[in-house]
């Protein structure tokens, strides 16, 4: 009975030690959900949504897009920050979530870095800088031309404190020099109706929403903000490329877990999602939102956060910017 009890402990010891090794075999075993910390219809909603459909086709379970908005992403980033570290709750990481707002925010209630662990990048979007045709200028070289004329008197608008349109006029404002006056409204709509009527005279803004008002010539388009152009453009050059070398203000997404998921189950997560991402029809079905795929495995995603963090942090600091 002794030698018996002896071999059970030992079996149960032995497969407790590879029990993770198993679990990541067997994964998935049951739906998984998929948290999208915004409203459907944005363009990272469409990105998860094209990872939830290939992955649920992929592995024959259910990835369920579940949309949590509220508090600029941060209440679907908490509810993924305190779920249980088992692979069956996924994150659309964001770069407002991830990089902007921990640093805009003190009271945010998780830790990009301590809470989550990086499982793939995914893709990115630039946005694209436009002014109202009143405004006498065609290139950035122009633009930052015609604002250091006449300081304090080019207003740029934003769809929210933090955003993306928020946070690259500020960094245009400060790699520039120029000084211009922040609009703020209540998304992006209304900043462009604004933009359109000649209430403000120059928005940093998806590419989406801007095309239309471009090919009508309601607005004109200055440059993207990317380091590369954008295949939804690419007749407009960067910003960098004609008139602020070095200007690169791109929101960025990938996928996170809990923290202590287990790491053959993130392996298994990663390889997947950089597969989907490697498509070509991803890329093309992306492109219509003005988003490519950007595949990164987790240390590559890591070092993004982190490096993401830090520009963001001192733009926030430079510009004062408070919630």
């Amino acid at each position: 009975m002794r030698l018996g009890r002896i071999t059970l402990l030992s079996a149960a010891v032995y497969c407790g030690a590879i029990a993770p090794c198993f679990a990541a075999d067997a994964y998935p075993t049951k739906p998984i959900r998929f948290v999208i910390p915004f409203a459907p219809g944005g363009g990272n909603d469409l990105v998860a949504r094209v990872i939830a459909q290939n992955l649920t086709e992929a592995w024959h379970y259910q990835v369920i897009a579940d949309n949590r908005a509220g508090g600029g992403g941060t209440v679907g980033t908490q509810t993924v920050a305190t779920a249980p570290a088992d692979g069956y709750t996924l994150l659309l990481g964001y770069t407002g979530t991830l990089a902007i707002n921990p640093r805009l925010y003190p009271d945010t209630p998780y830790d990009p870095v301590r809470d989550f662990a990086p499982v793939a990048l995914a893709a990115s979007t630039a946005l694209v800088a436009v002014v109202h045709p009143s405004v006498p200028a065609a290139t950035t070289k122009e633009l930052i031309a015609y604002a250091k004329s006449k300081p304090g008197v080019l207003n740029f608008a934003s769809g929210g404190t933090g955003t993306g349109s928020h946070m690259a006029g500020e960094m245009f404002k400060a790699m520039a020099g120029v000084d211009m006056v922040l609009i703020t409204y209540k998304g992006t709509g209304p900043a462009i109706i604004e933009l359109i009527a000649g209430q403000t005279q120059l928005m940093f803004s998806v590419l989406p929403a801007a095309v239309p008002h471009i090919n009508a010539r309601r607005l004109k388009a200055i440059g993207v903000t990317g380091l590369q152009r954008s295949a939804l453009m690419p007749e407009l050059p960067t910003i960098s490329e004609s008139g602020l070398k070095g200007y690169e203000a791109v929101l960025r997404y990938g996928i996170l877990v809990p923290r202590k998921t287990p790491t053959p189950i993130i392996a298994r997560l990663g390889a997947e999602v950089i597969r989907i991402m490697s498509s070509n029809d991803v890329k093309t079905l992306l492109a219509s939102s003005g988003a490519e795929p950007l595949p990164g495995n987790a240390a590559e995603y890591a070092k993004v956060i982190a490096n993401e963090l830090d520009a963001w942090g001192k733009v926030i600091k430079a510009a004062g910017i408070k919630p």
